[in-house]
């Protein structure tokens, strides 16, 4: 299955896992009535907008250094919100590995409802952030269905 074989984060966390994935908590099953010990374990597994932010956080360190040596990057249910790109923003370290990457990542990402006039800025801002060629960024105003449906051969990582 590809998402056993793919790095996904959650920096805001999750409130829930998929029957396939392993679970710390007590989980609910999709369209289950929780039970309270359950949605006080769910609770646990939530950060606060600037929880999910914070520099100096294991996720936050783990998300930027993925990105920063992948080949494809899939961004999904993200908004691009200032805050949210901050959180992928690359450190300073960065800028010494700048030659080395520049043009080898290739960028997907849904903009539901996102107008492509502010599409066209957050390209440009991926791409002046991770090195990107803006022809390898790919960001429509789809879902994430439609995005795989999409791109899928792209997206193949065999």
């Amino acid at each position: 299955m590809l998402v056993n074989s793919i790095k996904i984060y959650h920096p805001y966390g999750t409130i829930g896992f998929l029957p396939w994935q392993s679970a710390q908590y007590n989980t609910i099953g999709y369209g289950e009535s929780p039970l309270a010990n359950q949605l006080f374990d769910s609770a646990k597994q939530i950060k606060t907008f600037t929880e999910g932010t914070d520099e100096n956080s294991s996720d936050v360190i783990a998300i930027r250094e993925h990105i920063r040596t992948s080949s494809r990057a899939v961004i999904l249910g993200f908004a691009f919100h200032e805050l949210n790109m901050d959180l992928l923003c690359p450190n300073s370290s960065w800028l010494v590995d700048k030659e080395k990457s520049y043009g080898k990542t290739i960028i997907f990402s849904t903009a539901h409802g996102i107008s492509n006039h502010n599409i066209q800025a957050i390209k440009r801002r991926l791409s002046n952030d991770f090195f990107a060629k803006h022809e390898n960024i790919y960001i429509d105003g789809m879902t994430c269905n439609e995005l795989f449906d999409e791109y899928s051969h792209s997206l193949r990582f065999a």
